[in-house]
This record gives structure tokens, sequence and C-alpha cells, in this order.
């Protein structure tokens, strides 16, 4: 589950599907607060073993990957200024549009696919 939080701060929780027990949180993007909702693009996407949380800025934007089995951040990688317009999950893959260009991370890792 994701919370926004007052001052610009995003986190997400983990809880157990059986008791709902706390897992864990994990706070996106601390270094780079405040964080905004962006007017475009998906905010969480999952294939059911991670979330993957957009998060971003009047001039950033991130994409960060949470393990939604056991709690806390896995990876995260800087997407730029440019927002994102469209995303999915597509097998092993995370992919992300931002204007015209198309990248493509590995859910597990979030390096870069070719």
């Amino acid at each position: 589950m994701r919370v926004d939080r007052e001052g610009g701060r995003a986190e997400v929780f983990a809880f157990a599907m059986g008791t709902a027990q706390k897992l864990g949180t994990y706070r996106l993007a601390a270094d780079r607060e405040p964080i905004t909702t962006q007017p475009t693009g998906p905010i969480t996407l999952t294939d059911h073993q991670r979330a993957f949380e957009f998060v971003g800025g009047s001039d950033w934007h991130q994409l960060a990957a949470v393990d939604v089995v056991h709690g806390g951040g896995i990876w995260k990688v800087d997407l730029g200024r440019e927002p994102v317009t469209a995303a999915g999950v597509d097998g092993q893959t995370v992919w992300v549009e931002q204007g015209e260009r198309r990248r493509t991370f590995a859910a597990s890792t979030g390096a870069p696919v070719n």
C-alpha cells in the first residue's frame, strides 16, 4: 500500500495477506523530496512479487522496486526530467515510456535491457 505523507514524502507498506501483519516499510526517494503526484503515467505497477513505484518532482523522475513479499526496497533507477507517460510489466521486465523514448529494465535488478 502506498501512502503520500505531509511535506512531500511517499512510503510503501507491505502487509501479510493472511494476517495483515505489517512486514515492512520503504520510504520512496527520501533523498529527493518533496515528491509530487505526477499528472501523467502510472503511479504503481506490480508483478505480485514486487511493486514498481513511480515518483517524481518538478525536474526529476524515478522508478523504485519494492519487495511485496518481505517488505523493503530492492532497487531504484533515475529516469530523468521527462514525465513518464506510460509503463507496464511484461514477464520479467518493466517498460517505461517518456515522450518518444521507451526503456526496459529487468524486474529483479533494475538493470537496463536492450
